[in-house]
């Protein structure tokens, strides 16, 4: 194991503060960071690529229950949402700054629910409101599953999608 920069006193401080909060020290944040960062970058890649096969799935659930917009979200899919979500697979295999690497990790929920609210608001189908909950799936694999973002990019794209969602 490789020496840290993480010293007794450091930790014995921040215990004793017991400062409640989602941080820790720089100097801790800063080491989780130096070590987890490759491996964080090595499992989105594959992660994102698995998640744009299964996003194309999803226009099984387009053509079954919002039909008179299909081909507008097949467009959205292979025009803007597939070509975005291989650009950002991209980007972060190149292991960027974290806060880039995560805000990369935040927009693919995002675009996918715009897509998705795009296609709710502008459909005259009858099974419209079930296709709203392919929201739902979307959130837990920002959230939970293979993405599992930072709190703070979490919370952030929650509170962007259930909004916009609402709206």
């Amino acid at each position: 194991m490789a020496s840290s920069s993480i010293t007794l006193d450091v930790l014995e401080e921040f215990m004793a503060r017991r400062k409640r909060g989602l941080t820790f020290p720089p100097t801790i944040e800063q080491q989780f960071e130096l070590h987890t960062a490759p491996r964080r970058c090595q499992r989105l890649v594959p992660g994102i690529l698995v998640s744009v096969v299964i996003y194309n799935l999803f226009l099984v659930g387009d053509w079954l229950l919002v039909p008179d917009v299909f081909w507008l979200a097949v467009a959205l899919h292979f025009g803007l949402v597939t070509p975005w979500m291989l650009v950002a697979a991209w980007l972060i295999s190149r292991r960027p700054s974290p806060f880039i690497r995560e805000s990369l990790a935040a927009s693919l929920p995002l675009v996918i629910i715009l897509q998705i609210d795009y296609g709710f608001a502008i459909t005259a189908s009858e099974f419209a409101a079930h296709y709203q909950y392919v929201v739902i799936p979307t959130l837990l694999y920002a959230n939970v599953s293979l993405h599992r973002l930072f709190f703070p990019f979490a919370r952030a794209i929650t509170g962007v999608i259930v909004v916009g969602h609402a709206a």
